[in-house]
């Protein structure tokens, strides 16, 4: 324990990625056990944190580890907030954000707002699907409706359909508003099995059998299929 806590005492004051991850393995570990009743107890008496908070600082140093084990992240989170504006999106949409952040930030280094727009930029994309209506809301076709014939770049990219224009135009996706999703397309059937087929067949043979008028020697041989 005294070690962990050791970490997080020089952490606090240098990065929030080593207190993250000493309170994660206190936590984990339950080190705090012996002195403290609980996590909860062990948080605010020693710390003078709850435990939402110190969780909080737990989940920005897991954020950033994520981000550091990608091949396509040279630039990591400053702080735990900045982390943070990172939780609520998947893996995937979050190393994504992040980049996006990295790229349109002034300075290299992404803000808290430069992550929030961020994700919000990356949510918007994921819900572009072949098919969908959307608004232009600038440019010179400002206010028409297109529809989405091609998304590009991961959702940055739209390829829309202008009406009475025989050609598509790309379109940045923060220069639409979707207005209307495409149904899922339906599911394609899947083709039975062997066993299914013999069990159908068998069915329709005995369905043959005992509903049709047959000749001895047909039902003979219906009934010899059907025992195989």
């Amino acid at each position: 324990l005294a070690i962990q806590e050791s970490r997080i005492n020089q952490a606090a004051q240098v990065f929030f990625v080593e207190a993250g991850d000493a309170f994660s393995l206190i936590r984990d570990q339950r080190l705090y056990k012996g002195s403290y009743s609980n996590f909860d107890d062990y948080c605010q008496k020693r710390w003078g944190y709850t435990r939402y908070r110190v969780n909080q600082i737990c989940r920005g140093a897991s954020i950033w580890h994520q981000l550091a084990a990608s091949e396509r992240i040279n630039v990591l989170p400053s702080s735990e907030r900045v982390a943070r504006e990172l939780v609520n999106v998947d893996s995937q949409q979050r190393i994504e954000a992040w980049s996006d952040a990295v790229e349109s930030s002034a300075a290299g280094q992404p803000t808290v707002n430069d992550v929030k727009q961020a994700v919000e930029r990356v949510q918007k994309r994921a819900q572009w699907t072949i098919g969908s209506s959307a608004v232009v809301e600038i440019g010179p076709h400002k206010g028409k409706v297109v529809e989405v014939v091609e998304i590009q770049n991961n959702g940055a990219v739209i390829q829309g359909q202008v009406p009475e224009i025989p050609t598509s135009f790309p379109f940045l996706a923060g220069e639409l508003s979707i207005i209307e999703v495409a149904p899922d397309p339906e599911p394609v059937p899947k083709a039975p099995t062997l066993r299914e087929r013999n069990q159908m067949m068998k069915a329709l043979l005995l369905k043959v059998l005992t509903e049709a008028i047959l000749s001895p020697e047909l039902s003979a041989e219906i009934k010899l299929a059907l025992a195989d």
